[in-house]
């Protein structure tokens, strides 16, 4: 049986009620199907429902988006198998082909096409692998979920050891193996030193990348003020138009911002602005990824930073 879960039920508006039906029938048509047939099946399940015309004329846009919303969390996930060796049998599929199987786990902010990917990641470790404890192990490292991975009855010396073997060439797995080897954490989060332990370094570029933001915060819980700068910094200017992840974009903004915001804003101004030419000189088809790159920047970042832009004097040449 497939459940659509949604936070906080609340009563139903036109908008409401168009999110909500969209999404539930996703989650009753998805199984382990692919986007690419789902994108097919859709809206003709949705058209069968009988939804009042006004309603019906919107909802191709909202499938879009829950489509969209489902390939970003795939996406992400997919990048904890990064480096997996190629499958030897014809047979036999790529590891993160099983995220398909846990779509219907996903559970979805209330009236938003947004999921709430700490909490799926809970509901897939809790009905899905009970018996799988290696992939119990990865999503459990992704979301710095301490009380699973220093659990030293359910991951005891010799699964370290076999993880040790299969998942080392990951900078996640490769971070949480080695600290829980060493037991100190004052061997790898060294306050003294400007630069950070690589281990750290890598498993933090990792994080903010590809949107972990609860493996973000764990990393800045632990840094010391010169380094969170120091880190922050290196990544911001690639992390602004390669992540999609909102709330990554908007936390370090915030952080980084209290650090220095000169430097912040000078480093968002040059990415900006390259965007902004792309956007007025390139092909049709460039132009609106650009758009969308900007308008999703512009939408995530804190608004302390949107007012140090405005206040740049280069900015009131571009928008002249």
């Amino acid at each position: 049986m497939f459940i659509n879960k949604i936070d906080n039920p609340a009563p139903l508006s036109s908008f409401d009620l168009k999110t909500t039906v969209t999404k539930q029938n996703f989650q009753s048509q998805v199984r382990w199907r692919r986007l690419s047939d789902l994108k097919r099946s859709l809206p003709e399940n949705v058209r069968e429902i009988g939804l009042p015309y006004h309603l019906w004329k919107s909802v191709g846009s909202a499938i879009e988006e829950v489509l969209a919303e489902v390939e970003r969390w795939t996406e992400k996930h997919a990048q904890l198998f990064d480096g997996d060796a190629k499958p030897t049998m014809k047979e036999r599929a790529p590891r993160f082909e099983h995220l398909r199987t846990y779509y219907y786990c996903l559970t979805w902010r209330s009236m938003k096409y947004e999921i709430n990917d700490l909490a799926t990641a809970k509901q897939i470790i809790k009905r899905e692998l009970n018996n799988w404890p290696q992939m119990k192990f990865q999503f459990a490292c992704a979301y710095a979920l301490q009380n699973l991975i220093r659990d030293d009855f359910m991951f005891d010396r010799h699964y370290r050891a076999t993880f040790k073997t299969r998942l080392a060439y990951h900078p996640v797995y490769d971070f949480w193996l080695t600290l829980l080897d060493t037991r100190n954490e004052e061997n790898l989060f060294i306050m003294e030193n400007q630069a950070p332990n690589q281990r750290v370094m890598l498993c933090f570029r990792f994080a903010v990348t590809h949107g972990f933001i609860e493996l973000t915060r764990y990393f800045w819980d632990k840094i010391s003020v010169g380094q969170r700068e120091y880190m922050g910094m290196l990544q911001w200017r690639a992390l602004c138009f390669r992540t999609r992840s909102r709330e990554t974009l908007r936390f370090l903004s915030l952080e980084l911002f209290k650090l220095n915001p000169i430097y912040l804003a000078r480093l968002t101004w040059t990415v900006f602005y390259d965007s902004l030419y792309k956007c007025l000189t390139g092909t049709d088809s460039e132009k609106v990824i650009e758009e969308r790159k900007i308008r999703f920047l512009l939408e995530s970042i804190s608004r302390n930073l949107k007012i140090q832009l405005l206040k740049m004097e280069r900015y009131k040449y571009a928008r002249i």
